[in-house]
């Protein structure tokens, strides 16, 4: 029959082991949550290059396009970057909503899944 330290002294311990436990879990859980995050990023990175490219080669296209179309390829270059400079102060105007609340939610939800 044990005594009544003996008791305690078993109750510390298995604190102690649950604790030890538990930390380690919450470690593991926060390096889930972060490896989950980053590949997310890296991969959203790598789909935003891809699109940079093409949207970079698209640009191009359109741009001689309009230009023989208006009969100064200067004019056709112009006229895109205009549409850029326009798209941009949009983007500008619309940061919050279009871009920092979502990618926030992203995160949150990522972090929180």
């Amino acid at each position: 029959m044990q005594t009544a330290s003996e008791h305690i002294e078993n109750l510390i311990s298995a604190t102690g082991d649950y604790v030890e436990t538990k930390s380690e879990l919450i470690k593991y859980q926060a390096i889930d949550k972060i490896s989950d995050a980053v590949s997310s990023m890296a991969s959203g990175f790598v789909l935003l290059l891809a699109g940079f490219f093409f949207f970079l080669i698209l640009s191009i296209g359109i741009s001689i396009l309009a230009g023989q179309w208006l009969g100064q390829m200067y004019i056709g270059f112009f006229l895109v970057a205009g549409v850029y400079a326009l798209a941009g102060l949009l983007c500008y105007a619309f940061r919050k909503k279009w871009f920092k609340q979502p990618i926030a939610n992203l995160l949150i939800q990522k972090f929180l899944k």
